[in-house]
Parts: C-alpha cells; sequence; structure tokens
C-alpha cells in the first residue's frame, strides 16, 4: 500500500477575491499515531506560505483540514484483510476541522481554538491587520471533529464514546488524537490579551460563543469580553 505523507494541500482555490485552501489528513485506518495538534501545525505552516505567497485583497477565506474515518466494522475488515471494502470511504467516513473562516457577507472572522493553545496568537493578529473588513472575532472554547460519524457518537447513549477522538484514541489506536479545549491557562490567557490589544487600534471586538459561566468570569476578569 503506498504511504503519502499527511496532511497534503489537496485544492487551493484562489478566484474571486477568495483564498479557500483544503487539506487532506489522510486516512485514520491506514496513518498510525496521529497527533492532530502536529497536523494542525503542519497546516498552518502551509497556510502561512500559501496565504503570504498569493497576498490579495481577498475579502473571504477559508481552512479545512479533512479526514476520513472508518467505523468499527469498516476497520474490522481493514485489519483482516488488508483494505477496505469496495466503495469505501462513504460520505459519512468524511470529517473535517475548520480552524479560520472569513466571510465579507458577516465580516467576522470563525477561529478554532488550535492557535490560542499554545498562546501565540501572531496569525489572527495578522489576518486581522491584513483584511480591513473584519468587524468581530469568534473564538471556539472547544475544538472537535465534524462530520456524520462524530454526530453518531455524540448521540449514541449505548457507545461509551462521547466524542470521536475518545474512539480514534481508543480503538484507532491514535493515542495524541484529542478534544482540545482552551483552559484558560496563564499562557492561553497572556495570547487573548496580546491578540486583543493588537486589535485595539482597528476596534475589532472579540467574543467567546460556547464560553460556560465560569469561563466567562474568568474572560471578564482579564476584560477579554
Amino acid at each position: 500500500m503506498k504511504k503519502n505523507k499527511f496532511p497534503q494541500i489537496s485544492d487551493l482555490d484562489l478566484d474571486d477575491n477568495k483564498f479557500l485552501i483544503f487539506f487532506d489528513g489522510g486516512d485514520l485506518g491506514i496513518r498510525k499515531n496521529v497527533d492532530n495538534l502536529k497536523d494542525f501545525y503542519k497546516c498552518e505552516k502551509l497556510f502561512e506560505d500559501a496565504f503570504y505567497e498569493y497576498s490579495n485583497d481577498y475579502n473571504e477565506f477559508y481552512w479545512s483540514i479533512t479526514y476520513t474515518i472508518p467505523d468499527g466494522k469498516q476497520f474490522e475488515k481493514l485489519i483482516k484483510t488488508g483494505k477496505y471494502e469496495k466503495n469505501y470511504p462513504f460520505n459519512y467516513n468524511y470529517h473535517r476541522y475548520t480552524p479560520l473562516y472569513y466571510s465579507f457577507k458577516t465580516k467576522t472572522l470563525y477561529v478554532e481554538s488550535f492557535f490560542f493553545l499554545n498562546g501565540d496568537p501572531g496569525l489572527i493578529s495578522y489576518l486581522a491587520d491584513y483584511c480591513k473588513s473584519i468587524k468581530k472575532i469568534e473564538i471556539s472554547m472547544m475544538i472537535i471533529l465534524e462530520g456524520e460519524l462524530a454526530d453518531q457518537f455524540s448521540k449514541d447513549k449505548i457507545i461509551d464514546t462521547p466524542v470521536i477522538e475518545d474512539y480514534l484514541r481508543r480503538f484507532l489506536k491514535h493515542k495524541n488524537f484529542w478534544c482540545h479545549f482552551l483552559t484558560l491557562n496563564k499562557n492561553q490567557l497572556n495570547g487573548l490579551i496580546k491578540l486583543k490589544k493588537s486589535l485595539k487600534p482597528r476596534k475589532i471586538k472579540i467574543a467567546f460563543p460556547g464560553a460556560s459561566k465560569e469561563e466567562k468570569v474568568i474572560l471578564k476578569k482579564k476584560d477579554l469580553i
């Protein structure tokens, strides 16, 4: 079986003042010991290189990382025979992260918390300065894979895996594939404060949809909301 290096750019769309970049994270039944945070950092470097190279007056940009994930029966067949069923992958096997997305229509930059786990908001500060139409940045508190199989895990009360990342660690043996979230530790808070200071001249608002009451208390105390 031929092995490709993942993640890799699968498509780059630069039409109509748009910068749309799509990454292929490969198949998580075939890849071994995948660390989703390391995958993110690799994609971030590739995103930065492409964004700077093709720099333009974009009014929309989008970045996604897509993985294919086998269910239990599909993975069992792969282990036993060395290959999947004929028509694999099906639509429900596709899952993705969307680290960032911006649309001129809403003037809001939607950002996953990947960027703040290590406390460095550099790329988000750059994009906010680069794209003059941004009025608001929404930062998610938790990062989860999106897709039909993931939705099934979250709804199924019988299966003892509340999120698909648990399934990936326990059954597909990706021990470093975590459902990351902001803990609002000192390093992360310093990064968020640094971001807000960089946005002050532009009067760009920051929001944290999904933040709990306890998290909102911390964010307010640091004057982040």
